[in-house]
């Protein structure tokens, strides 16, 4: 919702007319999403950057985290972290 309000907001304050187009929202979705890292993308980094952080240690790497290890495993391993 918060997304939604934030679109809302922007295309308002950018818009000529009091009428929000559909093509001013398809274009600002997707210059918004071109822009955003996906989930897969974020999960890597916070798995590597932990990884560093516990000199690639997998247990403490999963403290870090938050998670089990056999979770950090399936994640690495679909991620095709080494």
């Amino acid at each position: 919702m918060r997304e939604l309000k934030n679109l809302i907001e922007a295309l308002v304050a950018i818009g000529r007319s009091r009428v929000i187009r559909r093509c001013e929202v398809e274009q600002h979705l997707e210059i918004t999403l071109a822009n955003k890292p996906s989930l897969s993308e974020i999960n890597r980094d916070m798995i590597e950057s932990a990884l560093r952080k516990a000199c690639g240690n997998r247990t403490e790497a999963a403290r870090l985290l938050g998670i089990s290890r056999s979770t950090l495993w399936y994640r690495m391993k679909s991620l095709g972290i080494n």
